[in-house]
Formats: C-alpha cells, structure tokens, sequence
C-alpha cells in the first residue's frame, strides 16, 4: 500500500473540505485567465466590457465564498473546540459533586489510628465523665462506636442522661437520644475546671476530621463534657 502524502488530510471531513477549497481555487484561476482573454481577444469594447463585468462578479462572488467560507469553517473548529471543553468540565463538575454525594451518604467512623490520635489528646484527662447523646440513624451511630472506643481507651468514663430523657441501647451502651443535626461539644461554662477539657475534646475530633461546634452554655451537666452525635449537616 502506498505511504499516504503528509500534505493529504486523514480524516474523510478534512479530505471533503481540502477538495471543495482546491476546486474553488481552480474556478478562481480559471475566471482570472477568461478575464485576462477578454482584453486580449479580438472583440468590440462593448462586449469586453459586457464579458469583462460578468467575470468580476463570478471572479468576486467565487472568491468571497471562498475566504468566508474557509474563516466560517475555522471560527466552527474553534467554538467547537470550545464547546467540547465546556462539555468536558461540566462532566468532571458532575462527577465531583457525585463523588462529594457519595462522600456525605457514606457513614462515618474512625480510624484504628483516628481513634489513637483521639485518645492520646484525651489521655491527660482521665477519669472525666462525657454525657453522650446520638441521634438513632446509621450515621451518628457509628461514629459513635468509634469515639465511644477511643474516649474509653483515654481513660474517659462515657455515661448518659438521667431519666425523664429519653435513652437507648446501642450496642450494650446506653446514650441520650439526640434530635438535632450536628456534632456538639458541650460544657458549663461557669465550670473553669471543665474548661479545658471540653476544648481538648473538641479540638481533637477537628484534627481527624470530625467537624463540631463548642458550646458553652449551661448543660445541666456539671463536672461533665456533653457529646451530641446527630446527622451530618
């Protein structure tokens, strides 16, 4: 098989459009020697002027089809060209915000190493009572699990409510039920031994990762660092 000219397009569109352009080429130099002839033929100069006018406008009209025609193509290739890119980050956006969905249905836990992390930033606190409340939905309840192990491993003693507020059972631990959305570290505020240790407890689920607001409000809690588990926001 012969070797394919480098000059010569590769794609069928390409080849259609480098032999409408080369025919029209030939049309223009065709008319450009008629009208050369017009003047050098033997003829009277009415007809000269006739033939010669009648060329100018085929010579002209074939010309501008030409020129616009080839920029119309060339202005087509780039907002096709931009139209394509367009496409293409509209995709990667929306497989990103796919991902992101993805992301914040998937249930929350942590690490063997988060809880590690979490646990020694806890250690120098030990024996410190933590009410837990967790919103009952497979989200909270296992982020739960993972601090509940962690606040355990530190030496934190996690409890629960006293009745009239609702509690329950999550895997032989009971908690405070939570209504609200949200990871909550709370304290008494008039409390300045308590303190420090609410703000230990916070600072280190935000370093893993856990986001969570430090509340300083009464709890009714005294002595004792309040957790709320809910929902992700």
């Amino acid at each position: 098989m012969a070797k394919r000219p480098s000059w010569w397009p590769s794609s069928p569109y390409e080849r259609n459009i480098f032999l409408s352009e080369a025919f029209e080429i030939i049309l223009i130099l065709g008319l450009a020697v008629e009208l050369v002839f017009v003047f050098v033929l033997d003829k009277s100069l009415l007809e000269k002027v006739e033939t010669g006018i009648s060329d100018i406008m085929i010579f002209g009209g074939v010309l501008g089809a030409f020129h616009f025609g080839r920029k119309a193509r060339v202005i087509g290739e780039t907002e096709q060209a931009q139209a394509n890119e367009r496409a293409s980050k509209a995709d990667q956006k929306a497989m990103e915000a796919q991902l992101e969905l993805a992301k914040f249905r998937a249930t929350r836990s942590l690490t063997p190493e988060q809880q590690r992390q979490l646990a020694a930033r806890l250690v120098p606190f030990p024996g410190t009572p933590c009410v837990v409340f967790v919103q009952l939905s497979s989200d909270p309840m296992s982020l739960h699990a993972s601090i509940d192990a962690a606040l355990r491993l530190a030496g934190w003693v996690p409890t629960w409510p006293s009745p009239p507020a609702p509690t329950a059972n999550l895997a032989s631990k009971r908690v405070g039920m939570a209504f609200s959305r949200g990871t909550q570290v709370g304290y008494d505020g008039r409390d300045e031994r308590i303190a420090p240790v609410a703000h230990a407890l916070s600072t280190a689920l935000a370093e893993i990762g856990v986001a969570n607001e430090l509340d300083d409000k009464e709890t009714g809690f005294p002595n004792a660092v309040v957790l709320q588990i809910g929902e992700k926001e």
